[in-house]
């Protein structure tokens, strides 16, 4: 899961320097625009529950969201948890972590998950691809 999501950044900028052209300081201006978004509705900081209905978009498209999701579950399904000296109230099972992040507990997600990846993956590419076209046969014509 952390190597998909690590395959991820670089087609995000890729997708960033392709709408910026050759101006760095453009891409260097939308790169905290494109990246923030996708984590702060990754799940990690906020509860996947109170995300805004308008913001549900930046949720399904952010990578980090599924490789978070992924990497949760994995190491927190079925497992209990160790409350060895624990005076706060405390996670008993790794479900309790779970639902705390609102994550299923199902194994079937991790390979959803990773298919979403591979396929924002490829979204990203051919966005960037398709922009980069589009921005050179403009400058064609001129």
């Amino acid at each position: 899961m952390t190597l998909l999501s690590s395959l991820g950044i670089p087609l995000l900028c890729y997708l960033i320097s392709a709408v910026s052209g050759n101006d760095a300081a453009v891409a260097f201006a939308l790169m905290p625009v494109g990246v923030v978004p996708l984590m702060l509705f990754a799940g990690l900081l906020l509860n996947l529950h109170s995300t805004p209905d308008y913001f549900i978009w930046l949720e399904k498209i952010s990578y980090m969201r599924w490789s978070f999701e992924a990497a949760m579950i994995n190491e927190w399904r079925n497992d209990p948890v160790d409350t060895f000296n624990c005076t706060l109230p405390c996670f008993r099972t790794g479900g309790d972590v779970l639902d705390i992040y609102s994550f299923s507990s199902s194994t079937n997600i991790i390979g959803r998950n990773i298919a979403i990846m591979f396929g924002l993956m490829a979204a990203f590419r051919l966005l960037a691809f398709a922009i980069t076209l589009i921005i050179l046969r403009v400058g064609a014509k001129r």
